[in-house]
């Protein structure tokens, strides 16, 4: 599954925290709650200060267990931030799970974004389906048009559940409200290479879907240049454009998108929507060219799984 979309840093006050009224109304321990997660909030714009930011949404926790808003600034910081390290540490999945159930019990934090840090939790972390498809819908009733949680409900309809159609509604809705998402154009773009092949490629229906997925596609790199070059050398492949194919593929590889190693050659040679192109000439010196220089580019590491669907 793609990575989950990143969102808007969560600034729910609740009333525990206290919310409506001036920071200089708060008791002691509410205004250095409210201190300590702004800190964080600062903190974490600046990838070399995550733990520090961690620090401080951790110390706020320490000051005021049961404050609302200290819950939910943690929780979010943790699967925001640090889903790895959250699923990693049974340790850590306890107190997000914690933190995410004192939130919940207040009606101030009881918000669309924390049922959607719930389901992402489920599906990402803990595997259990139901429950993460439960929060989704539950977010998705709270807030009809929260984009982070429609777009993560659809990718993970997508690619862990297989609901093709839940999903395309969903990535539709994503991008009604908001047209330059580059991750659901990626996504919905694949399914309609995926209902391509399902027909026949060379046939009238699946050059017209084809042709929607091109589209998608080149928005997307628009917007994010790159990102969905080898998705697009694929669709040229299948639709017989070998000149297209070898110029994004070559982008592919230039940009560090596909690994230059063994990794790489094995797909180039395996993946199907290459077929047409695997015997010119170019495919070939290119796959010898990359077994010859196996730093030919530098690799960044796992982009290949977020741009091939």
């Amino acid at each position: 599954m793609d990575a989950v979309a990143s969102k808007e840093t969560v600034r729910t006050d609740g009333e525990s925290s206290g919310a409506g009224c001036g920071i200089e109304n708060l008791s002691d321990e509410n205004r250095k709650v409210h201190k300590l997660c702004e800190l964080g909030y600062t903190l974490e714009q600046d990838d070399e200060r995550l733990q520090d930011a961690l620090k401080a949404f951790t110390k706020a926790l320490e000051v005021a267990p049961s404050n609302a808003y200290a819950n939910l600034a943690f929780a979010s910081f943790a699967i925001r931030k640090n889903l790895g390290g959250v699923g990693k540490s049974q340790d850590l999945q306890e107190k997000v799970k914690t933190s995410l159930d004192v939130a919940s019990q207040f009606e101030a934090t009881n918000t669309s974004e924390l049922h959607n840090l719930l389901a992402i939790l489920h599906c990402k972390i803990l595997g259990d389906f139901e429950s993460a498809c439960f929060a989704f819908e539950k977010s998705i009733e709270m807030d009809q048009e929260n984009v982070d949680a429609l777009y993560n409900y659809g990718n993970f309809l997508d690619q862990a559940l297989g609901d093709v159609n839940r999903s395309s509604e969903l990535y539709e809705k994503v991008l009604s409200l908001n047209p330059d998402h580059v991750t659901a154009l990626n996504n919905y773009a694949a399914q309609f290479v995926e209902q391509a092949k399902t027909i026949d490629v060379s046939s009238v229906e699946g050059q017209r879907l084809l042709g929607k997925a091109k589209d998608l596609f080149e928005r997307a790199n628009k917007l994010s240049p790159g990102l969905p070059a080898f998705n697009l050398a694929c669709v040229a492949s299948l639709q017989g454009n070998g000149e297209k194919a070898q110029y994004w593929l070559n982008e592919s590889l230039e940009m560090g998108l596909i690994d230059p190693g063994d990794e790489g050659i094995q797909l180039l040679m395996e993946d199907s929507d290459l077929e047409n192109i695997r015997n010119e000439t170019w495919f070939q010196k290119t796959c010898d060219s990359m077994r010859s220089q196996n730093n030919y580019v530098q690799y960044k590491q796992g982009a290949v799984h977020l741009q091939k669907w």
